[in-house]
């Protein structure tokens, strides 16, 4: 079908007026200018105080992400940037960027805005945005039957919309209609259309969908919608999107090429990502480690952080993006009760029931000094031990040779927590603590030294009578 080139001029004028007239719904406009190599985002608002920017390249690599306090950021293309569709998005906050101490929140409103968009990069440079469709650069010019192909065309209409206006007039319909076969919406539609088990078909080349509530009570809801297809400007993005278009947001989008069930609800309401057959509530299915990220743009005036959540064959972990380190990981087999915190926050290491606030299961390495919490600040009723209590308990101590049973290839010394004094047993007298017997021993050596330093006394002065 050819189209009047003006006719088509207008209508891409008019949907790029309509959309910066929706984008005037967000808190805060922005700006994006391109360049050969470098993409700028800014904003005119005397408001906006920091600036997030972050890309994603066509492999789905975040190869950029920054917050700069100001209004303004930029991302240069690297010498070997491939070619293809480039995502970005901006966040605009009126909060400065910062850390906060732990369990801090905000005590104010922040105003964010946050604008996404796509733009294509050809031959290592980045394609304007600016070329109407139908003239890209390195398509061949129109050639002078082409042009007055289009004049004859143009001729002809307007010729028609004289001789019978009423062919091109609106029409009301004041009752149902109904449409037994199929239909089609759109400049683009022929007569003999194949529409193949298609009931209803928009066909152009710029897509929307609107649905706009007319309710003009205060206590109905008058919310309007938009389904948006593909980007209107030269070198963007192809994507299916829900709009808000009362507030100008695009809340939910499907880009083009996403592969089979990228998002799945089955009957039950469990959510697949990745899979059509989600087993649990939300399953992520992917070939090579599947994770989640958490990130804190930093558009709440807070610090800018990044931590994932990841899964593969070798184990389960949580890595600090920023940093590049794995704080915590678990390999995978590893036993029941590995790890487990009960509600009064007991931490249990091999064991899925513990006792104390630290209980472990097996053997215990610590590559540093061990400092157990023995501060005056923290004890009451002191006293000193007595020397008999610490002898009779010192006598009553038999040390032994055993191996334990979750380490049976391991020997061990010590005692048999059920056969020591009472003195130095535990409550449950399962376990031990090794003070209570470094204790008794002290009071024991100093009584032996003590005695020891009497008789070294009693020698010397003897040795002198002797002399």
């Amino acid at each position: 079908m050819v189209k009047g080139r003006v006719s088509h001029c207008f209508f891409f004028i008019a949907v790029v007026l309509s959309s910066l007239l929706v984008g005037q719904a967000f808190a805060f406009s922005v700006n994006v200018a391109t360049s050969k190599d470098a993409i700028t985002v800014s904003s005119p608002d005397a408001g906006v105080k920091t600036v997030a920017l972050s890309v994603v390249d066509p492999n789905g690599n975040h190869v950029f992400s920054e917050t700069i306090t100001g209004k303004q950021a930029r991302w240069v293309l690297s010498a070997n940037s491939p070619d293809g569709i480039y995502k970005y998005e901006v966040t605009l906050s009126n909060v400065i960027a910062g850390s906060r101490a732990r369990g801090q929140a905000l005590n104010f409103v922040p105003e964010v805005s946050t604008h996404s968009g796509a733009i294509q990069v050809k031959s290592g440079e980045f394609v304007s945005t600016q070329i109407d469709e139908g003239e890209n650069e390195g398509e061949e010019q129109s050639s002078l039957s082409d042009h007055v192909s289009a004049g004859i065309h143009s001729l002809a209409i307007k010729v028609v919309d004289f001789l019978v206006p009423a062919a091109h007039a609106d029409q009301v319909i004041v009752d149902d209609l109904i449409v037994t076969g199929s239909k089609c919406v759109g400049q683009d539609c022929v007569n003999g259309e194949n529409f193949g088990f298609d009931t209803l078909r928009l066909k152009e080349n710029n897509l929307r969908l609107h649905f706009q509530d007319t309710s003009n009570s205060a206590s109905f809801p008058s919310n309007d919608w938009r389904f948006i297809f593909n980007d209107s400007a030269n070198g963007g993005s192809n994507f299916f999107s829900i709009e808000d278009s009362t507030a100008g947001r695009q809340l939910f989008t499907i880009d083009a090429g996403a592969p089979n069930n990228a998002l799945y609800v089955d009957s039950l309401g469990r959510v697949g990502f990745g899979t059509s057959t989600p087993s649990l509530n939300l399953d992520i299915s992917a070939g090579n480690t599947p994770s989640i990220r958490l990130n804190q743009n930093g558009s709440l005036g807070f610090a800018t952080q990044t931590w994932d959540l990841g899964g593969n064959e070798q184990g389960f972990f949580i890595r600090d993006s920023i940093a590049n380190s794995k704080p915590f990981q678990i390999n995978a087999g590893a036993p029941d009760g590995s790890f487990s915190m009960l509600a009064d926050g007991k931490l249990g290491l091999g064991i899925s029931t513990p006792t104390e606030t630290l209980h472990v299961i097996g053997n215990a390495i610590v590559s540093g000094n061990l400092e157990l919490g023995s501060s005056r600040t923290i004890k009451n009723q002191i006293e000193n031990l007595g020397v008999e209590q610490a002898m009779h308990a010192f006598q009553a101590l038999e040390p032994v040779l055993f191996k334990y049973n979750h380490s049976p290839d391991k020997q061990s010394i010590g005692f048999i927590a059920e056969d020591v004094p009472d003195l130095v047993a535990t409550q449950s007298r399962k376990s031990l603590k090794p003070m209570d017997i470094v204790a008794v021993l002290t009071k024991v050596v100093q009584e032996q030294q003590k005695a020891i330093e009497e008789l070294s006394e009693t020698v010397e002065a003897l040795m002198a009578e002797r002399d």
